[in-house]
């Protein structure tokens, strides 16, 4: 009687230590499900170090780092170290078992490791810029929701404990571009200085840094002009140019802003764009009603001409097409529109 006891017993034993294996099994594949690394991206300054978070892994693991380039970065428990400037990655390496069996996820990670930031200092990309207005009026008022925006940026290198205060900033005349339309965005080893202009003219912006250090830069800011020769789309109210429609402002959406309509159903419109002297095109995109998207990047050139995926109905308005151009003389960018985007 007392054999039957410990063999049951036994039993009872083997099968509670199944259940709790298997149970662990299926905590850990779900665990394992939901492992992730904190980041794929990382820069870094020389001589200093950055810790990755590995989430959610499994018990028992082992967790490697590779570097690619030991003379750029290296990895030590969950540490990535700067050692000399470049660009390499570090691939993360986690095993673990699971139903039995042996698992390894992989983890990129790409490392730029730059020179260090002087102490104190901000590093301007450029200390003057050029942009032109949208219309050829000035502006009585200017924001990123304006349909109107004339947007001027500088991008700062900085050190890991600097930064621009954005209560310092303050422009020279009010009426070109106002403080309260400067934004200031910080991260980790850059900053930027966005500024929404409203009239033409050249002031300065100033501002001081988290040591209290004062800087400028300089705005040009030049009168609206039409950088189009010639748009055309085939059928697009009757297919004729409408550059001129461009003279006053960068946007054209039709008489009343009712859009522009087609004259007759047309497979495939073209576009046919040529930029005015001195304008070269870099590139656009178009949004059609009927599901027609297409982006264009380094066009580079004074005429452009493209197909419209498709089908165009015959009446229907709802498209919008950009040309985005650049100013030889000036380097200054311009976007002009013709249309309305279609699902506003």
């Amino acid at each position: 009687m007392k054999k039957m006891r410990v063999k049951w017993l036994i039993l009872c034993m083997t099968v509670v230590m199944a259940l709790l294996f298997l149970q662990e099994d299926r905590v850990q594949a779900a665990q394992s499900k939901l492992m992730h690394i904190s980041t794929g991206k990382v820069t870094i300054e020389e001589g200093k170090k950055w810790y990755i978070d590995l989430q959610n892994v499994p018990l028992g693991a082992k967790v490697k780092g590779i570097s690619n380039d030991e003379q750029v970065a290296t990895w030590k428990d969950g540490i990535i170290y700067g050692v000399k400037s470049g660009t390499t990655s570090i691939v993360v390496k986690v095993s673990y078992q699971e139903q039995n069996k042996k698992k390894t996820k992989k983890y990129p990670i790409k490392v730029t490791v730059i020179p260090p930031r002087e102490k104190g200092m901000l590093q301007a990309d450029t200390q003057e810029k050029y942009v032109y207005l949208r219309t050829a009026q000035n502006l009585t008022w200017v924001d990123e929701d304006s349909p109107y925006e004339s947007p001027v940026k500088f991008q700062f290198a900085v050190s890991a404990d600097n930064r621009i205060l954005s209560s310092s900033v303050q422009s020279g005349d009010e009426n070109i571009i106002a403080a309260q339309n400067v934004h200031v965005y910080n991260a980790l080893y850059d900053s930027e200085l966005t500024a929404y202009v409203k009239g033409a003219g050249t002031t300065a912006l100033t501002f001081r840094d988290k040591y209290k250090k004062e800087y400028e830069v300089q705005v040009h800011v030049l009168p609206y002009e039409n950088p189009i020769k010639s748009i055309k789309i085939t059928n697009l109210e009757n297919g004729v140019d409408l550059a001129h429609k461009l003279d006053q402002r960068a946007d054209y959406a039709g008489e009343q802003q009712r859009g522009l309509t087609f004259t007759k159903k047309t497979k495939r419109p073209q576009v046919s764009v040529t930029a005015a002297d001195g304008w070269i095109i870099t590139g656009g995109y178009v949004d059609a009603y009927w599901g027609s998207y297409q982006k264009f990047t380094n066009v580079n050139a004074v005429d452009w001409q493209f197909r419209m995926k498709g089908t165009a109905a015959k009446g229907f308005s709802d498209l919008f097409l950009v040309v985005n151009l650049q100013n030889k003389l000036t380097g200054a960018t311009q976007s002009v529109s013709l249309g309305y985007y279609p699902y506003e």
